[in-house]
């Protein structure tokens, strides 16, 4: 590759380039199928990370809704303690 740049003298391909370029090329596609399988992985992760924000998210909107619900319920006996009161005041 280098050799047609710098003097364009063909090198006689002999057993041992042939050897080489099969490493060559086993090399490459052992990483390359591990850049694939890299790539699946981070998709995975990326989609269980997502996955465990919306779930975070939802918990923090249950609990919130909770807590209103109890902040209700308390109002709600305090109105009725009120009104119990008035009722019990009128009556005598």
């Amino acid at each position: 590759m280098f050799q047609d740049i710098i003097a364009p003298v063909r090198i006689p391909i002999t057993k041992e380039h042939d050897i080489i370029a099969i490493i060559i090329v086993m090399v490459v596609t052992t990483l390359q199928k591990a850049g694939e399988v890299i790539i699946r992985l981070h998709r995975i992760m990326v989609g269980i990370i997502v996955i465990a924000a919306v779930r975070m998210i939802l918990e923090f909107i249950i609990a919130i809704l909770k807590f209103h619900q109890i902040v209700i319920i308390h109002q709600r006996k305090r109105i009725e303690a009120m009104v119990k009161t008035v009722i019990q005041v009128r009556s005598k």
